[in-house]
């Protein structure tokens, strides 16, 4: 879905299943270069065989359910512009014990209620560098909130 022609961004609403997932950061239409800035509601719903996620730069944020029910979903990287990750996002990716977050720009208002809920038992988050651990520390709680149960 375009979201804006005059900025050439489009936001994905249907993604295809894969073992490793790439998302963004450009498309191209009708030889057009798009920018991708933000994953759709249910976008990537329920992947089957997908146990990687990775969404680049340029994504700000990541819709409601995006990634919801994606059984086999182990691994995500969130890129240095995602801002935004919606209600449920990753909920019920039950294998999903591994998150890195490449930048800053994502903060503890920007995870959405039960965004990890129903994930793995013991999880990981690799933080970006140069964090301030005050913000570290309100961004752990945000995620731990949201159901990620990080060690």
């Amino acid at each position: 879905q375009v979201a804006s022609a005059k900025d050439k961004t489009v936001i994905i609403t249907k993604g295809k299943d894969a073992k490793t997932v790439k998302v963004g950061p450009t498309v191209v239409i009708n030889k057009e270069t798009y920018k991708v800035v933000g994953i759709g509601k249910k976008a990537f719903s329920g992947l089957k065989s997908a146990s990687k996620v990775v969404i680049n730069a340029n994504i700000k944020t990541i819709g409601e359910q995006a990634f919801e029910k994606s059984k086999k979903l182990k691994n995500v990287t969130l890129g240095k512009d995602v801002k935004k990750i919606g209600k449920k996002a990753f909920a019920n990716c039950s294998k999903l014990n591994k998150v890195i977050i490449k930048g800053k720009a994502l903060k503890n208002k920007g995870i959405g209620k039960q965004a990890f809920s129903k994930t793995a038992k013991k999880a990981t988050v690799k933080w970006p560098k140069g964090l301030k651990s005050k913000d570290k520390n309100k961004l752990k709680k945000a995620i731990k909130k949201a159901g990620l149960k990080v060690k």
